[in-house]
């Protein structure tokens, strides 16, 4: 039944559903259902007559950032609120839908070779480049040829490095030939932004990153045109007269450049803007604030960020008996229900409930139980003094490290340090800014952790891909060290077992079959809680209620991943 959820992964929520909460079970399809509840108003506010006077106008649609990007370039610029502006300039080859399922965008259809080493992409003769240039096979193994350049500033190569040969067969086919099966290689490669050859072609790759006539004014081949930046004010889209789909039904975007929060929240009230999407990083309690107006929508959707505790493996927590005894003192759905008013998913492991790759049976694992604890610690040889638990002469107590920009993140580590600490294992909470605390130095790579007396651990968020590469968060080779920075297992976690099954998992073809290697892989990571997994994020979105076709996609970040079926009534 959670694939229950994968169908409806999305819920908008509006003044015309009333007020409703959902308790929080163990049951997987209950777990998925706890991020689909609304609390909404019961009556509607009256509205001043000008409150709709930015509205007015049915074919302009503006929205509210927090910051405009210096580079649209979408190779090299990833981050979300440039998303938001470049998933409606660019397209690549495929792209997923609100139920994970890849659809066409340049490319009509693709092969896979029963081996899983050949992939070909027949493009769509219609698409075309905002110049009037045909979109051609040429894009596509130009594109390739830069993600693999190793002076083009890449965000993320992923896929790209197991290409063995790529080449095309006329101007609309292009096949990928890979040097071994790669699982991810598909969504890796077919959901990339292809870029113009005959624009980005003539210039120097190592000055692509500093083209300023593409990056503040690129070509694509997408429903909208950059036709306005303002650096520190606006950008401006227009709507691409000769897309080659069908003509956006709104005319422009404007993406309004607001310096906080508060302002952005403040110019949707007023009227100045009509949408704030998920990168304002809109709390659950401004939604429902906001929709007690009246006038406004709220969207929500799953995200792929899970927020989990680091425990670092030195000393008392190189034993998953005591990492299982965390867990039992960790409130996940407390957390959940009061600080996030529902609006997130708890998470039993390291893949969402939305994946085809989830582990139903994981779901529940480790609920809040203080009372099991005495007993998985004195299993241990720990004894009670004092109200806390020691063993060799030292107490178990937590250094437990976190973001101080990251107001949630605050609120969590401190409810969490609490509850262990009235469990019996004293824990101080400790904040630092990002660059300390993901810098050499910090909890996570400094290179004395895995050797530490004082026990640390660390509350972060992590993004996970739709298809999943595990070896980099839990393999043994990619144990954060010194003079091996590039891996992702800062915990110090090894389980041969789970090297072999991530391995076989990222090399096997066979969906089917890597369904269920990833799920044999939840089973040991809960029962070898390496990490405290806390909780799946969402993605928030209010809109005016006026706006038809927007639809929050929990696999795609930017906002405008469906613009061209956006309206104003």
């Amino acid at each position: 039944m959670w694939l229950k959820r994968v169908r409806k992964p999305y819920i908008r929520l509006s003044r015309s559903i009333k007020a409703y909460s959902v308790r929080l079970r163990k049951t997987a399809k209950q777990v998925v259902a706890s991020v689909l509840w609304a609390s909404l108003v019961t009556s509607l506010c009256a509205v001043p007559a000008d409150a709709f006077t930015a509205q007015r106008d049915t074919s302009t649609l503006t929205i509210g950032v927090l910051q405009l990007p210096t580079s649209l370039d979408p190779l090299i610029n990833t981050q979300q609120t440039t998303r938001d502006i470049t998933d409606a300039v660019f397209e690549s080859l495929l792209s997923p839908d609100t139920h994970d399922a890849l659809q066409p965008q340049l490319a009509t259809r693709y092969t896979v070779s029963p081996n899983g080493l050949t992939y070909q992409f027949s493009l769509d003769p219609r698409a075309r480049w905002q110049d009037g240039l045909p979109v051609t096979s040429a894009d596509v193994l130009f594109t390739a040829k830069l993600m693999r350049d190793r002076h083009f500033p890449a965000s993320n190569r992923y896929g790209f490095g197991n290409i063995a040969t790529l080449s095309a067969d006329g101007p609309l086919t292009v096949t990928a030939t890979l040097r071994g099966p790669y699982a991810p290689f598909l969504r890796a490669f077919a959901t990339t932004p292809i870029v113009p050859s005959h624009v980005l072609g003539p210039i120097p790759v190592a000055a692509l990153a500093q083209y300023e006539t593409f990056n503040r004014r690129p070509i694509g081949s997408g429903p909208y045109v950059v036709s306005d930046f303002m650096a520190g004010d606006h950008l401006t889209l227009t709507a691409n007269p000769s897309y080659y789909r069908s003509t956006p039904r709104l005319q422009k975007l404007i993406f309004k450049l607001e310096p906080t929060q508060a302002a952005a929240l403040a110019a949707l009230k007023s009227g100045a803007v009509q949408m704030l999407g998920p990168s304002v990083g809109i709390t659950p309690q401004q939604v429902l604030t906001s929709l007690q107006i009246g006038r406004f929508s709220a969207f929500a959707s799953p995200g792929s960020g899970w927020t989990h505790i680091d425990l670092i493996e030195s000393g008392f927590l190189r034993d998953h008996i005591v990492r299982q005894a965390l867990t039992y003192a960790t409130p996940r759905q407390r957390i959940v229900s009061t600080l996030f008013n529902g609006l997130a998913t708890p998470a039993d492991a390291d893949q969402p409930p939305t994946s085809q790759y989830y582990e139903p049976a994981v779901a529940g694992s480790f609920p809040y139980d203080p009372r099991r604890i005495p007993g998985l610690l004195l299993s241990r040889g720990f004894k009670r003094e004092h109200g806390t638990w020691r063993k060799f002469g030292r107490t178990l107590s937590i250094t437990l490290w976190t973001d101080v920009a990251c107001a949630d993140c605050r609120a969590v580590a401190g409810l969490v340090a609490a509850s262990w600490s009235a469990a019996g294992i004293p824990t101080v909470v400790r904040t630092l800014n990002q660059h300390k605390l993901f810098g050499l130095h910090g909890p996570l790579f400094n290179s004395n952790r895995l050797f530490d007396s004082n026990l640390n651990a660390v509350l972060y968020t992590w993004a996970t891909s739709a298809e999943p590469d595990d070896s980099y968060y839990w393999t043994a080779p990619m144990i954060v060290r010194p003079g091996h920075l590039g891996g992702g297992n800062f915990d110090g976690y090894s389980n041969p077992k789970v090297d072999q099954l991530t391995n076989l998992a990222i090399n096997t073809p066979d969906e089917a079959k890597r369904v269920s290697l990833y799920r044999q892989v939840q089973r040991l990571l809960v029962h070898d809680q390496p990490d405290v997994f806390l909780y799946w994020t969402s993605h928030l979105t209010l809109a005016v209620s006026n706006l038809h076709g927007y639809r929050a996609n929990p696999f795609l970040p930017g906002v405008t991943w469906n613009v061209a079926q956006w309206s104003l009534s």
